[in-house]
């Protein structure tokens, strides 16, 4: 009994122990299950981010709104099914209520995302930061530059227009790089090359390239280049619109498609440092373009393939533009170097243009420290005159008088008698010219009322103490003039005398002006002048600062409006449209008074108004940079149409941080 007893009891012992092993195997299966499918919801939840991620840089641009942040669930089909699992996606924007189109920017959207498999669930969270810059670069000594890899690139810009019309961009890409080229192309057919040019072939130079691109309303463009080799670059961009129909290059079309280049002037030439659109270390004045303004751009010819080496040659890739573009590449030695200021037609009109951006800049991380890029522009409202404008007056007048007598005179007497007269009466002060002694003036009238009578002269002009005549004259034929300070206007073709007025005529005396007005007031009528004078009627015209045009049909913009002359005179620098009185097709007066009298004149704004005209002028440009800008490179291009303030181009991204598990 003892031993059957002992038996069962260590049966029932092991059977114990093997129903509680049992228990623990089965807890630990279970376990497992769990912490595998806790695994899978991990990484579920994390394809979640991935996938928010996806949908914010989708849908991020200038509609980005906080409805766009926290549609991303239902954009992503949230929940939606992975594997032995599911995902569910909700979002929430910074702040809540933002609207990149011109309310409140948004700034974060959270990503939250929720793996389950079977009982098992993760939380994960993102702050996706949406941010902008101004600009691109990238840095050889870290990175591969070259962007021959893509998709995708290693640096590139995406940019939208905003606005309601089509609006072009515009790109300066500057490469520190030593070789014969930068060796850079748009990646793009849409891209249209506007210059390519290097400061030099050995170290330390730069190379600059110009980009532009017609963008739609509301569209979007990607910008990156390819180089043939790793080089530090920066690139900046800048967006110029206009109202309808919206802006579009200047210069040569072919098939109504506008030719690489033919927008933009450059030349690869560095004699001395000076003389192209590029320059050695420490040069900063003497550059100039070529007149881009008036040559028929059917008959121009024109190098249509910008490339290192080669130069424009058009003379009317700005022809009939509104707004001048410059982009600048400069070798540096810290991000911080920079141009403080660029002066076009420096020896002319001094216009000076206004940065719109400038890459990198102090801050931007990771940025390269010896290459940057900048734009700089000047705008000026385009307008073209008919080719007969004048300015001032044209008038017949005359001033003093005139009468032909026949008189005689004994030699060393004073008193001449007049035996016939016509024209003028005679009066004292009168000189007489002719047959006797040179300077005679009549200082009294002895008899007679003016006509036929008799005078006392002066040979020596001075009635004080009247000097005799050197020899007799007997009934000789002389004349009679009389000096005045009155101008007498007796025709009026384009009545526009006014006081301050210089009048330039046969036998006017030079630099005469009209210092108030006697019973004229711009046509027929009397005038007083600042020079006592005698000519006869003649034609008459003014430098007077009212234009006129006859067959004018382009009314100028008053106020802003710099103007210049094509041909026909000239106008001073900085010469601008008056808005007193209000200017009209046919009549508008300038701010100053032309240098010369302006006949059948063309008068330009625009960029017109930057140039030197003429078939061989050159018009020079100046750069104020940092100390350590060393080499650079540079081009100049035009546009029309533009008449909205050009906006920075901006590269937008969402940067995601790293993802936060939420504990329950």
């Amino acid at each position: 009994m003892v031993t059957l007893v002992v038996m069962l009891f260590l049966i029932a012992t092991v059977v114990f122990a093997l129903s509680q092993m049992l228990d623990v195997s089965s807890g630990n299966v279970i376990d497992g299950q769990r912490q595998g499918d806790s695994t899978a919801a991990f990484f579920i939840a994390e394809s979640g981010i991935e996938k928010g991620h996806a949908v914010v840089n989708a849908a991020f641009g200038p509609t980005f709104s906080n409805t766009s942040c926290t549609g991303i669930p239902a954009a992503a089909s949230s929940p939606y099914s992975v594997g032995r699992g599911s995902v569910t996606l909700s979002a929430v924007s910074t702040p809540a209520t933002c609207n990149n189109s011109g309310g409140t920017p948004c700034e974060k959207c959270t990503v939250i995302s929720t793996g389950q498999v079977g009982i098992s669930n993760r939380t994960l969270t993102q702050d996706m930061l949406l941010t902008t810059t101004n600009g691109v670069s990238c840095d050889s000594s870290v990175s591969d530059c070259t962007n021959a890899s893509a998709p995708p690139p290693v640096w590139k810009l995406n940019l939208y227009n905003t606005y309601a019309t089509p609006a072009i961009a515009v790109f300066s890409l500057g490469a520190r790089r030593q070789g014969n080229n930068t060796g850079a192309s748009c990646t793009n057919p849409a891209c249209k090359l506007q210059w390519n040019i290097n400061s030099q072939n050995g170290a330390n130079s730069v190379g600059s390239m110009g980009n532009a691109v017609s963008i739609a309303s509301g569209g979007s463009y990607e910008i990156y280049q390819t180089l043939t080799a790793s080089y530090s670059v920066a690139e900046v961009g800048a967006l110029f619109s206009g109202t309808s129909p919206g802006p579009s290059l200047t210069g040569r079309y072919v098939a109504g498609s506008p030719v690489p280049g033919g927008a933009a002037y450059w030349n690869d030439n560095e004699s001395g440092g000076t003389g192209g659109t590029i320059a050695k270390t420490g040069s900063t004045s003497g550059f100039f373009t070529n007149d881009g303004t008036w040559t028929d751009p059917a008959t121009d010819t024109c190098t249509t393939t910008p490339a290192p080496g080669s130069k424009q040659t058009c003379t009317s890739w700005c022809y009939g533009g509104d707004t001048l573009v410059f982009g600048f590449a400069g070798s540096s030695s810290s991000v911080a170097d920079e141009l403080s200021a660029v002066t076009f037609d420096t020896g002319g009109q001094n216009i000076a243009m206004t940065r719109i951006a400038k890459f990198p800049t102090t801050g931007i991380a990771g940025a390269p420290g010896n290459v940057y890029s900048e734009i700089w522009y000047a705008r000026n409202a385009d307008f073209l005159s008919a080719s007969d404008a004048r300015s001032g007056a044209l008038v017949t007048g005359s001033a003093g008088t005139t009468a032909s007598i026949t008189a005689s005179i004994s030699k060393n007497q004073t008193l001449l008698t007049v035996e016939s007269w016509s024209g003028a009466l005679l009066q004292v002060g009168d000189v007489i010219s002719g047959n006797i002694d040179t300077g005679t003036t009549i200082c009294a009238i002895v008899s007679g009322t003016g006509g036929i009578g008799t005078y006392t002269v002066s040979a020596s002009g001075s009635c004080g103490s009247p000097q005799g005549q050197s020899k007799a004259q007997n009934s000789k034929a002389m004349t009679v003039t009389t000096a005045s300070s009155v101008l007498t206007v007796s025709a009026a073709t384009v009545a526009n005398l006014a006081v301050g007025d210089k009048i330039f005529g046969t036998g006017i005396t030079a630099g005469t002006t009209i210092v108030s007005l006697g019973t004229g007031t711009g046509g027929v009528g009397t005038y007083n002048l600042s020079v006592s004078q005698q000519f006869a009627s003649t034609t008459i015209t003014s430098d007077g600062p009212t234009v006129t045009s006859a067959t004018g049909t382009a009314v100028p913009t008053a106020g802003t409006m710099i103007v210049s002359v094509k041909s026909g005179g000239v106008v001073p620098a900085g010469t601008t449209i008056s808005s007193t009185p209000t200017p009209t097709a046919t009549t508008f007066k300038l701010s100053q008074r032309p240098t010369t009298p302006l006949l059948n004149a063309t008068i330009c704004g625009g960029t017109c108004a930057f140039f030197q005209h003429g078939a061989t002028a050159t018009t020079s440009f100046n750069v104020t940079k940092s100390a350590n800008t060393g080499y650079w490179g540079a081009g100049f291009m035009c546009l029309k149409g533009v008449d909205i303030t050009p906006q920075v181009v901006t590269s937008s991204s969402a940067l995601s941080r790293r993802w936060t598990e939420v504990i329950n």
